[in-house]
């Protein structure tokens, strides 16, 4: 399991102060955004290759492995956590939408594995994982990374990002400790936020794709 420090009640919460900041993006046009990983590249850790938010989630698992991914389908959207060690990186979560309930349940299989408490007793658990084969449809939206100890994430950054808006020290909620509001090239609106400590930090990457829990429309 990864140490990124995130839940739906966070994110709706942080949606709340966020919301007013980002500048919007229309999703009812009629037209079908199109992103792309070279006018998103300057925002995307290199380690994490060719993907990129918006990504059809066939075409993400074409570049990274989710076979292995623990899936959570008890929300509108599908989360998957996937094992993934590479350069700095030592975990990803994503999150996709765009999956009728019926390609879920298509695409997810529950296996049985065994696993081992601190003292070395085992136990067993049931786990969701996907299938790339049946995956049919959804959408990649947010990618939530998580970074080696010992890895600089704050000079990196803010070398990607600019100073973005650092964390009130009186702050009860810690919704973030860096925040940075963006736009790539290909149009999406992003919402970047940055988690620092000694055991190794985490980023979030939010996007704002039309239908999506960052849409600021779903919730007018």
């Amino acid at each position: 399991m990864t140490n990124l420090r995130f839940t739906t009640t966070t994110a709706m919460l942080a949606l709340v102060f966020s919301v007013s900041a980002l500048a919007q993006t229309g999703s009812k046009t009629g037209k079908q955004p199109s992103y792309n990983h070279a006018a998103q590249k300057s925002f995307l850790p290199p380690d994490l290759g060719q993907v990129y938010l918006g990504m059809p989630l066939s075409a993400f698992a074409s570049k990274i492995d989710i076979s292995k991914a623990e899936a959570d389908d008890r929300f509108d959207f599908l989360q998957l956590e996937i094992p993934f060690e590479k350069g700095n990186i030592h975990g990803l979560t994503i999150r996709v939408h765009g999956l009728e309930r019926e390609h879920v349940d298509a695409i997810l299989a529950t296996e049985r594995e065994t696993r081992k408490y601190s003292d070395g007793t085992e136990y067993q658990v049931e786990v969701k994982r996907p299938r790339v084969s049946s995956i049919k449809g959804g959408v990649v939206y947010s990618i939530y990374i998580a970074f080696k100890p010992g890895y600089d994430l704050q000079t990196w950054a803010e070398k990607a990002y600019g100073k973005g808006e650092l964390r009130a020290k009186d702050d009860p909620y810690h919704i973030y400790d860096q925040q940075w509001v963006k736009r790539s090239g290909d149009g999406l609106g992003w919402l970047i936020r940055a988690f620092y400590g000694e055991k190794g930090g985490s980023l979030q990457l939010l996007g704002r794709v039309p239908g999506s829990e960052w849409d600021p429309e779903s919730f007018l």
